[in-house]
């Protein structure tokens, strides 16, 4: 069975992510979407979620993988974690993360991401 284009888009999403392409992150969603990340204030429009991106992805703090990728018509969820290093020099902490996909006109329209200890 060939790959919904959900599956498709959201692999693109985690592709770009992977390799910190801040540019490839932001072709897979819309100029207006909406970024929900717990612990951290919503970041609405594309140019919010840019900037927070663009602060984030280049410190390496974080090397995190997907387990699971499910999607179907309009939505999406990835499951899987990895290691946070900590700001202060000491061990990697091993934490989980789970991201929910609204897809509208084959670009992610709401992002939310929640990361948890492991």
């Amino acid at each position: 069975m060939p790959a919904s284009s959900e599956n498709q888009l959201i692999e693109a999403y985690i592709a770009a992510r992977a390799a910190g392409d801040v540019a490839g992150i932001v072709a897979c969603v819309t100029d207006d979407l909406r970024w929900e990340r717990n612990g951290f204030p919503v970041a609405d429009g594309c140019d919010a979620f840019r900037t927070r991106l663009t602060a984030e992805l280049p410190t390496g703090r974080a090397r995190s993988s997907v387990d699971r990728l499910f999607a179907g018509p309009g939505c999406g969820f990835t499951v899987g974690g990895g290691r946070l290093r900590s700001p202060d020099g000491g061990p990697p902490r091993p934490f989980r993360r789970v991201e929910a996909f609204v897809i509208d006109a084959g670009r992610i329209s709401v992002l939310r991401t929640t990361d948890s200890a492991a």
